[in-house]
Parts: C-alpha cells; sequence; structure tokens
C-alpha cells in the first residue's frame, strides 16, 4: 500500500474512534459546588437542564463527590423532577458510599471521593426543566460534601 492509502485508513479508524466516543445529541450534566461550611437541609440545589431537543428520555445519573472526613457511610438525598402534566415527581436516594470497615466506594485522588449511581427510572426530560436535589439526613447541616452533580444520559428510541 501507498502512503495515500495508509493515511486514509488510520484517518477513517481515527474518524470512527472519535464517532463512537462522542456523546449522545441530548446528554446533560451540571455540578454544583457545595460550601465549606456544610450543606443545609434546607438548601434546595436546583439544576436547569440543557439539552437541543424539546424533549427526550433517558436516565439520570446522581454524582456526589465528598472528602475523607465525610463522617458516615451513606448519603440521603431527595431528588424532585417535573412531570409532563407539572405535577412533581420525588425520588429517594440512599448513596452508599462507605462499606461495613469504612472503606469508601468511590474513586479519587488523594483525599476526595466521587461516586455516581443511576436512578432507576426512566424519564421524559425537557429543556429548562428543573432537578431539585437536597439532601435528608437526620441532622440538620451535612458537612465534606465537596461537590453534587446530576447527569441525564440520553436513550436512543430504538434501543429501549
Amino acid at each position: 500500500m501507498n502512503n495515500i492509502a495508509n493515511r486514509s485508513i488510520i484517518m477513517l479508524i481515527i474518524s470512527l474512534c472519535a464517532y463512537s466516543c462522542s456523546v449522545a445529541h441530548n446528554d446533560f450534566s451540571q455540578y454544583h459546588n457545595l460550601p465549606s461550611e456544610g450543606w443545609a437541609y434546607s438548601d434546595t440545589l436546583t439544576f436547569l437542564t440543557e439539552i437541543p431537543d424539546t424533549t427526550a428520555s433517558g436516565r439520570l445519573v446522581m454524582s456526589i463527590r465528598h472528602d475523607n472526613e465525610y463522617p458516615y457511610s451513606n448519603l440521603w438525598i431527595e431528588v424532585t423532577t417535573m412531570r409532563h402534566d407539572s405535577s412533581e415527581k420525588t425520588d429517594t436516594v440512599n448513596f452508599l458510599l462507605a462499606n461495613q470497615y469504612g472503606r469508601w466506594y468511590g474513586q479519587g485522588f488523594g483525599a476526595s471521593y466521587q461516586i455516581s449511581d443511576t436512578l432507576p427510572s426512566i424519564m421524559t426530560l425537557t429543556d429548562s426543566m428543573p432537578i431539585k436535589v437536597r439532601h435528608i439526613m437526620r441532622i440538620d447541616t451535612v458537612r465534606n460534601i465537596e461537590q453534587l452533580g446530576v447527569s441525564f444520559v440520553s436513550i436512543d428510541n430504538n434501543k429501549q
């Protein structure tokens, strides 16, 4: 083979790899930094979705970043989304952050760990739809949670 054919094949392979690694058209991700003094029970985090289409079906993925000083093995959160009829749907999620021996499940470097979990139900997301998240632990202020993130992974209608 000549150099032009080799280059063409290499460019085709690179293009296919780049295309297969690209995010879906309606995927969305946003993170909020939490204050160093802690996340108060009354502080609801609001994520406004940004997707190009009017609606998309998919799953929500919640991500939590905490430091090594977080004093609990889990974090209870409440996730509220809007339905088509403008009513609210609330899911309660128990994030397990550590095993019974105190070993963190999340991945990280240094003293920070991040863990993600996918909510089980498929939902329909609309552009600019608010997703509200608050902690529902038995204490007023949770400390040592650094960030909380929401991602939406759209599902191709042909793959459902």
